[in-house]
């Protein structure tokens, strides 16, 4: 079963089961699925078709394959990851084909924007003024209604 069609009559989501056995050293030890890690760096690619295919909604909270699946907003969870991706990711996103995000939001610290605008080629030194304004405008704009969460085109041109 893959993204979750049939999990009400008790079959597993394949999609979150087979990258759990195949990444994480605690099962592939102990489990033999005859799917080699290579062979899942496509896996997001395949569960959007399979969606698509179906004509279905994307499921943004699925495990490994959803757009939500490495994403953060918090500060202290940024600040981590810029030090040490590992600290909260459970496996790196391109192992199945996803990508990190780091949202720029009210919930963001000066480390959420120096990954946001490296993301878009823009480098900031942390003590860099225009870092503490960037942010500032941000948290502003977003207490008035605007939205840089996954956004960054919007983002790059304010930045």
């Amino acid at each position: 079963m893959l993204n979750g069609i049939g999990e009400r009559c008790g079959n597993v989501n394949l999609i979150t089961l087979i990258p759990t056995l195949v990444l994480k050293p605690f099962f592939a030890d102990r489990f033999e699925t005859s799917v080699a890690a290579d062979n899942l760096t496509r896996l997001t690619q395949y569960s959007h078709a399979f969606d698509d295919r179906l004509n279905r909604s994307l499921c943004k909270q699925l495990p490994y394959v959803g757009a939500t699946a490495f994403a953060t907003k918090a500060g202290i969870h940024a600040s981590a990851l810029l030090k040490d991706f590992s600290s909260y990711e459970h496996v790196p996103p391109e192992s199945v084909d996803n990508e990190r995000s780091i949202m720029s939001s009210q919930q963001a610290r000066k480390s959420n924007l120096l990954i946001a605008l490296a993301q878009n080629g823009i480098a900031l030194a942390k003590d860099d003024p225009h870092l503490e304004r960037l942010l500032t405008t941000v948290k502003e704009r977003e207490s008035r209604g605007y939205s840089y969460d996954g956004a960054g085109a919007p983002f790059a041109i304010l930045a």
